[in-house]
């Protein structure tokens, strides 16, 4: 079970994140100059990466784990494991192209990481909504 919830929360992180477009504003206090300056700086880069622990809860099962994100450009490489490797998951790829691979449980592909949600899971995630909207 903690199998599932963990490849479920993997394809549901990612998908979240995908939703997210480059609509902004900026709000209260903010200072225009310096976001433009700070999203310059950002975007010069070409990749990042995250190392951490990650806590999941379901309503049948919970547990802990850990996370690695590497970002690349285009190309992503998430890996979620609960303690000693156990339940295993990675997901791969890059739009038109992601694969999620569970430990004991086999490879899966589709053309995003919403399709893999709905191929594997039968859970279509709601419509991407961002919190900001666009200014001119």
């Amino acid at each position: 079970m903690f199998r599932h919830v963990l490849a479920f929360s993997l394809i549901a992180l990612l998908a979240g994140c995908a939703g997210l477009t480059s609509r902004e504003a900026v709000e209260g206090r903010g200072d225009r100059q310096q976001w433009q300056a700070h999203k310059a700086r950002v975007a010069a880069l070409d990749g990042w990466q995250i190392n951490g622990k990650v806590g999941i809860r379901a309503p049948k099962d919970s547990g802990s784990g850990t996370l690695f994100w590497l970002q690349r450009q285009d190309y992503f490489d998430i890996r979620l494991s609960g303690p000693l490797g156990r339940g295993a998951a990675r997901l791969t790829g890059r739009e038109g192209n992601v694969m999620l691979e569970v430990a004991n449980q086999g490879r899966y592909e589709a053309e995003s990481p919403e399709a893999l949600l709905e191929e594997q899971l039968g859970w279509r995630p709601p419509g991407s909504h961002p919190p900001w909207v666009a200014t001119g």
